[in-house]
């Protein structure tokens, strides 16, 4: 549930608004409507009286929001909700409304003000019903969230969030970094704490696919296309089929400059597919901005704000090298010296993936063992580092696991259902199970979804790892 102060609103400045739209209510605005307007319960209101085709003045919708108010008042306590429509539709006096009342001056006085009170607490609940309900909505449309808690990003999350809540800057924003140190997961975070602010009327989160092993695009107007391909439905779900490729890209950036949308564009892995969107979204802004996260930086891209993912930090990193341990039921691990936990920080880079796996890794072979072979890798060789890792991981799977994960490419990036993975694994009963317990503590498989319904996916590295060193579907491609 939602509390007061998801609503971003002072409650005493409320009453004072109420309080104030009352006394106005025979006037075309006042000084309360500014701050009354901004309810979504009142703009919700103004949709709903002109969905007819008249045109109505935002002064009716908040009268109509305060006489919903007033009327599930009087259901509550018929005095109090009979003295404010005494006293501000009906303009009574206040002497009117106590001698017919059989009550003082000064206890209609003392009423009008416990009325008012608990009408700005029924604006404010429905307020917040309203406010649930679309937010609710909003992150429907995310993907499964990939982490259970976040380490290292509160400074990220600060920064990218104030230039995203910004009304007039910043329409561009792109999280770059290499593989595995977290891009997605920190866009997630960020986008879901922006619902929670209701900052864009529609948030629309895509993952360009190239669909190839390799990552890349055949040419550089195919990642615009691939985007297109996927943003136009979501925008326009009941849009016919067929629609001409000029005529999506005109209604898109149509509704996209008439109502501020929140794009999310993950995934993307070249300097030419890069520069060949930014292009077209810049001309798809104002009022609504993009978030693209990618493993290159753009260079001399004016206009748009690029924030580089760094390692994390080596408190951080131990930080995190424990949650995991102590989620997988490797106390032991958790409880290791801090001498330690820094060689291990150093040895991964300080990449959260990187230190998942080795403590997945951890759950069969002695750490002294994995970080001598760590040591063996050259200092700085990242995908060196993760070769070495998958390698070792693999190595240390049962058959059944391998056999599952080897054919996890195949499931695409939602991941699959257990029905599906049956299905291109081969595996079913007790043997799916046990493979999917083994490859999740290690890190290689993402639980993602519900307590209903659980998907399972990869991480794009390890399905890189798969393609290259184990498949052999695209032995020129790069980890990174």
């Amino acid at each position: 549930m939602y509390d007061e102060s998801d609503l971003n609103l002072d409650k005493v400045a409320l009453r004072e608004a109420v309080q104030s739209g009352l006394k106005a209510w025979g006037a075309a605005t006042d000084s309360a409507s500014e701050m009354l307007n901004e309810l979504l319960i009142v703009q919700r209101k103004q949709e709903e009286l002109t969905a007819s085709g008249t045109v109505v003045l935002p002064r009716l919708a908040i009268n109509n929001v305060l006489l919903d108010a007033i009327a599930v008042l009087k259901r509550q306590n018929s005095q109090l909700g009979n003295i404010l429509n005494a006293r501000f539709i009906d303009r009574d006096t206040v002497r009117m409304v106590s001698n017919r009342l059989n009550l003082s001056v000064d206890q209609v006085n003392r009423r009008q003000a416990d009325a008012i009170d608990d009408l700005t607490a029924l604006i404010m609940q429905s307020e917040l019903q309203l406010r649930q309900m679309l937010i609710g909505e909003l992150e429907t449309v995310l993907p499964p969230a990939s982490y259970d808690r976040l380490f290292g990003f509160n400074d990220a999350l600060d920064d990218l969030s104030g230039r995203m809540m910004a009304s007039d800057d910043h329409w561009l924003a792109m999280i770059v970094g290499i593989g595995g140190i977290g891009k997605t997961a920190l866009a997630d975070a960020l986008v879901r704490s922006l619902i929670r602010r209701l900052r864009f009327a529609h948030v629309v989160w895509v993952r360009v696919d190239p669909g190839t092993l390799s990552g890349a695009f055949a040419d550089a107007d195919q990642a615009q296309r691939t985007l297109v391909t996927q943003l136009h439905p979501l925008l326009f779900p009941d849009a016919p089929g067929g629609t001409l490729a000029q005529e999506r890209l005109r209604q898109i950036r149509a509704r996209l400059k008439e109502i501020p949308h929140l794009i999310v564009v993950d995934n993307l892995e070249t300097v030419e597919d890069t520069f060949a969107l930014l292009a077209q979204l810049r001309d798809w802004t104002e009022p609504s901005k993009f978030l693209l996260t990618s493993r290159t930086r753009p260079a001399g891209q004016a206009g748009v704000y690029i924030h580089a993912l760094s390692e994390l930090s080596q408190r951080d990193a131990a930080d995190l090298l424990r949650h995991h341990a102590r989620k997988i039921g490797l106390q032991d691990l958790s409880d290791v010296g801090d001498a330690d936990l820094q060689r291990i920080t150093s040895l991964t880079g300080g990449n959260p993936l990187a230190l998942k796996l080795v403590v997945g890794l951890a759950q069969v072979m002695p750490l002294p063992h994995i970080l001598e072979q760590l040591g063996m890798v050259p200092s700085g060789e990242i995908a060196a580092m993760y070769r070495h890792v998958y390698w070792q991981t693999w190595q240390a799977l049962s058959d059944v696991s391998r056999q599952l994960l080897q054919a996890m490419p195949l499931t695409g990036q939602e991941g699959g259902t257990v029905e599906q993975l049956c299905a291109i694994s081969g595996l079913e009963g007790d043997a799916i199970w046990t493979a999917i317990s083994q490859l999740v503590s290690r890190s290689l498989l993402e639980t993602r979804g519900t307590v209903w319904e659980r998907r399972y996916g990869i991480h794009r590295l390890t399905e890189t790892f798969l393609n290259t060193d184990i498949n052999f579907w695209d032995p020129e491609e790069s980890l990174f």
